[in-house]
């Protein structure tokens, strides 16, 4: 029920920025302005992008290290990490309530066997580096171009929710036990099989912050987390210059902080809408684009960065559907296989990450009378 209203939620919040964005929108002013978009410079901003896709497909890595095994870490490349991720990108661009997030957490179970919980937190810790660095972007923005006092209030709230948000995690790491104590007195009053799931995945979502205890990668992560915005920053200017306005750096970084951080607030499949709003009223508000020529070139940025991230998750999942043993022909394997049991799985037969068969029972843990 509350997966369907989110659901709903979403669309009807897509419905309503994609009324703002459209509307007093002359179409014929949009043919206008699409008909005079230069696409020489998709295809190098799309070699931009999907550099900046491997840059945090090798941030994943340093995240995830702390909780692999010596085994795990040789067998999990950043190559099939950024396989992984863009297979999530794709579900997410195709399916509602972010479900590329569990989507890359049980595929990194059923195929690298590791732990969802460590997976989880390093998404989380992915999320949060995420939103730091478009709230500096935007900072840098406000010092080089003068910008609107509500925008400047906007960042500043954003900004300060995710370091909230990264206090509150290193605070979790740091201090785990009464988190962990309370969680098991809630969780004793479910079935003792969902109890076990429960407090196992709390287990490992704490070792999945254990790069927050280690100086050096931590600064590596951060690098990488600079860098692959930049990348995307970067994307966002090289389709700007086939526009016929004015192309400034500061509307690249301020326009992908504003589309990015919108795309946090739940939407339909693709961030629809809470994509495109802010970064329409970015260029028009801010950079004074003819609202023709913002709306065109936020529509074609967003199709660079959906429509090919699609292809390319397709066709890894076309690839996994391909890898089938010989002795097992009824039972694909890889990526569509992970996330065809996802679908099917019942609470019943979750595999264990080591074997993919059920998880050992848990010890009798008598249930109190509610």
């Amino acid at each position: 029920m509350l997966r369907r209203k989110r659901v709903w939620i979403g669309l009807a919040v897509s419905a309503a920025c994609l009324y703002l964005v459209f509307a007093s929108l002359d179409p014929g002013a949009l043919g206008d302005a699409l008909g005079r978009v230069n696409p020489v410079f998709i295809i190098p901003a799309l070699g931009v992008f999907f550099g900046g896709v491997w840059l945090r497909s090798l941030r994943w890595r340093l995240l995830l290290r702390p909780a692999l095994t010596p085994a795990q870490r040789d067998r999990l490349g950043t190559w099939a990490l950024f396989r992984v991720l863009v297979v999530g990108l794709t579900v997410n661009n195709l399916l509602p309530a972010r479900l590329g997030e569990i989507a890359r957490a049980y595929l990194l179970w059923r195929e690298q066997r590791v732990e969802p919980g460590a997976t989880i937190a390093t998404i989380v810790l992915e999320r949060v580096l995420d939103g730091l660095t478009l709230a500096l972007f935007a900072g840098i923005a406000a010092l080089l171009v003068p910008f609107p006092e509500q925008l400047r209030r906007a960042a500043l709230v954003a900004g300060g929710v995710f370091v909230l948000a990264a206090a509150g995690l290193v605070v979790f790491l740091l201090l785990p036990a009464p988190v962990l104590r309370l969680a098991r007195w809630l969780l004793r009053w479910l079935p003792s099989r969902m109890a076990y799931l429960g407090e196992r995945l709390l287990q490992t979502f704490v070792e999945g912050l254990g790069v927050l205890r280690q100086g050096r990668a931590l600064l590596a992560v951060l690098g990488l987390s600079l860098l692959a915005w930049l990348a995307e920053a970067t994307m966002y200017f090289l389709i700007m210059l086939g526009f016929p306005f004015p192309v400034h750096f500061a509307a690249a970084l301020l326009g992908a902080a504003a589309a990015n951080i919108g795309t946090m607030v739940p939407s339909s499949p693709g961030y629809v809408g809470t994509f495109d709003l802010p970064l329409q009223l970015v260029l028009v508000e801010v950079f004074k684009v003819a609202r023709a020529d913002a709306t065109s070139y936020t529509l074609i940025v967003h199709a660079a960065l959906v429509a090919p991230v699609i292809l390319l998750g397709l066709l890894c999942l076309w690839q996994d559907w391909r890898q089938v043993d010989g002795k097992e022909a009824a039972r694909p394997r890889g990526v569509f296989a992970a996330l065809g049991v996802l679908a099917r799985q019942r609470p019943g037969g979750v595999p264990s990450p080591g074997s993919g068969g059920p998880l050992p029972a848990p010890p009798h843990q008598p249930r109190m009378d509610r």
